[in-house]
């Protein structure tokens, strides 16, 4: 395209449907959060939908979401970086040959680490577990999980190997959680940092193991979506510290899984128990805002005691309409939504 506006992405979207001859087959739309596609008005999705002339739901990135939220977690607890490199990573990428890999030490080692994870310890080490049996389209995502094993103590299956460090990406902030917990089980190998760097390193290992992996590797989920968020949130808010906070900020401005409309999408969850899912159904009955929002605002004083159900109204019917997704079983009771008369199997 010549110009990167969101009227000019949308203008290229809605030409390439007409070509595919799909245009009235568009029930949602998926993006990254860029203004260029997010912005109210002249935001591609807002232009795309405006073209199309019917609502269709607004599918964020997941991931991207969360590479932003790891982003300003790095930078509020490493300090921001001037250059198109990190320095301390780039200074341990070139010790790295140096490593003795028996020297390695678990995170869980460090007594401030030790209690800061005691409370979560076995859920997150039994979450890692789990997921290191699935199948990963990309490696690194797998190295992530065998690092946090090995960082509060575990052994990964395949035995304990690490991988030379790797390049670092302005676009792919994950890294910095590949690198992180890498350095940190390496801090007595001959690796020199401050007293202030081995500090700020062991808060952000403890915070992306403990809160953003789950929620990461929950992001290919998109039923799991409203349930994650508005956990994350309550972690965050519940810390307290200024990286959290830093992250909190972020997050709540890219509330798109509880919205009124997609947060239809823990009707299908199946980790969303019964007395909820009733709550939600009740909740189907109150009334809504004349123009839902796509992406909402949440007062942060009241995160600690928000639920499900506070996000469903009558809006929440739009996901079922949209997607022509038949509503019948909404009448039966939730305890048999796993096989009922019709058809609902999730």
């Amino acid at each position: 395209m010549a110009a990167g506006t969101g009227k000019a992405i949308a203008d290229a979207i809605m030409a390439t449907l007409s070509d595919w001859g799909i245009t009235d087959s568009i029930r949602a739309l998926c993006f990254d959060t860029t203004s260029s596609n997010t912005g109210r008005i002249n935001g591609a999705c807002n232009l795309v939908e405006q073209q199309l002339g019917r609502p269709v739901l607004h599918l964020a990135c997941r991931h991207h979401i969360h590479e932003i939220m790891l982003e300003e977690l790095f930078r509020t607890t490493m300090g921001p970086s001037s250059g198109p490199e990190i320095k301390l990573f780039k200074r341990f990428k070139v010790f790295w040959p140096n490593v003795v890999f028996t020297d390695y030490l678990p995170g869980i080692e460090v007594p401030a680490v030790a209690c800061a994870i005691a409370g979560v310890l076995e859920e997150t080490k039994a979450f890692i577990t789990n997921q290191l049996q699935l199948f990963h389209h990309r490696e690194d995502y797998r190295e992530l999980l065998e690092l946090a094993l090995i960082f509060l103590g575990g052994v990964r299956c395949r035995g304990v190997l690490f991988r030379k460090p790797g390049a670092i990406h302005r676009a792919h902030f994950m890294a910095r959680l590949i690198y992180s917990p890498k350095m940190y089980i390496f801090r007595n190998s001959g690796f020199k940092m401050t007293a202030r760097e081995l500090s700020n390193l062991g808060d952000f290992c403890v915070f992306g193991v403990t809160c953003y992996i789950r929620s990461w590797f929950l992001s290919r989920l998109p039923t799991a979506a409203p349930t994650s968020d508005l956990h994350l949130l309550k972690q965050l808010a519940e810390c307290g510290s200024p990286a959290s906070l830093g992250a909190l900020k972020k997050l709540c401005g890219q509330l798109w899984y509880v919205s009124e409309e997609l947060v239809a999408f823990d009707f299908f969850d199946r980790d969303v128990d019964a007395a909820e899912k009733r709550s939600m159904l009740k909740a189907l009955q109150r009334q809504g805002t004349e123009d839902p929002p796509k992406r909402v605002t949440v007062d942060q004083s009241s995160i600690a005691h928000k639920q499900l159900h506070d996000f469903v109204a009558q809006n929440t019917m739009n996901f079922f309409r949209i997607l022509s997704i038949n509503d019948n079983f909404l009448s039966d009771d939730p305890e048999t939504w796993v096989s009922n008369r019709y058809g609902m199997v999730y």
